[in-house]
């Protein structure tokens, strides 16, 4: 799932209420919802007087009432930042309003309220996870809530081949518990030669992000693991998505791969049997910030 849930939408795909009940309930939330200057005098953050000389200066301007107030130092970030989550804090539930509208029952909508909730809790654990391993550590709040939607939750028992050589590198990992041994088929036949280990909270298979090719060698639980799959069309949209959360990831993986190049020849066949090429580098650099 590449973004994150709304009740309204979960609503709509269990169909409970149409898109236009939903529509109808937003504009009603919208309509009962203070505005951002009101909420403001009402955290003492500005007087009428200054509301009034900020309607003033955005009068004739394409800005919000939060940029002209920053333009012109009435209000700072923080300020602006906690209004916003105040105003977010006085929405009339959606599910009230559908519940008030006659659109749904009191009793359905508790039912499916205590299920959504279940969701989204288990989608607030798979960030939490996320968010511990190096890779993700320097993302932004919104970056790591939109990434938690996005990865497969696989297992594996001892024994089971997670990547076998020569399968296509359209994926990367990221390990939750156990741990894999990497291992390449072996040229002149019989047993796989040995490369390195891989332990909890590591990624592999991330040059995937960059080529378009085969895999280099074999993934093999070696006891119970439990990983995260991120296919590569959708981590590639989040990264665009996310140019700023972005830049860490990307630096953090290219270091990686630099790291294991630049290690023994058995290391350099666990990820990549050649350098990235510098087109393929440029490709993805034009794919995330055209």
């Amino acid at each position: 799932m590449a973004r994150k849930l709304f009740f309204g939408e979960y609503l709509i795909e269990h169909g409970l209420v149409s898109e236009e009940d939903v529509l109808e309930a937003l504009s009603v939330q919208e309509k009962k919802t203070p505005p951002l200057e009101t909420v403001a005098i009402k955290l003492a953050f500005l007087s009428m007087k200054q509301i009034f000389k900020i309607f003033t200066l955005q009068a004739g301007t394409e800005g919000s009432f939060s940029d002209i107030a920053l333009k012109n130092n009435f209000l700072n970030d923080t300020q602006v930042n906690q209004i916003i989550e105040k105003r977010k804090s006085l929405k009339p539930p959606i599910g009230q309003i559908l519940i008030d509208t006659g659109k749904i029952s009191a009793e359905i909508m508790e039912a499916e309220a205590k299920k959504f909730d279940a969701i989204v809790a288990q989608y607030n654990a798979i960030r939490k996870v996320l968010m511990a391993m190096p890779v993700f550590s320097k993302i932004g709040k919104s970056a790591g809530n939109y990434l938690a939607y996005l990865p497969d939750h696989l297992h594996f028992k001892s024994g089971e081949k997670v990547i076998a050589e020569g399968d296509d590198a359209d994926c990367f990992f990221c390990v939750i518990s156990g741990s894999l041994k990497v291992t390449a088929n072996n040229p002149e036949g019989g047993r796989e030669v040995y490369i390195t280990t891989i332990e909890r909270n590591d990624t592999f298979g991330e040059a995937s992000i960059f080529a378009h090719e085969k895999r280099t060698a074999n993934i093999t639980a070696i006891d119970d693991v439990q990983l995260y799959q991120f296919h590569k069309d959708d981590f590639i949209e989040f990264l665009k998505k996310f140019p700023a959360s972005s830049q860490p990831i990307l630096i953090f993986i290219l270091q990686r791969l630099l790291y294991k190049l630049n290690c023994t020849n058995k290391e350099l066949a666990f990820e990549r049997r050649k350098f990235i090429g510098q087109d393929e580098v440029n490709t993805l650099m034009d794919e995330l910030f055209e």
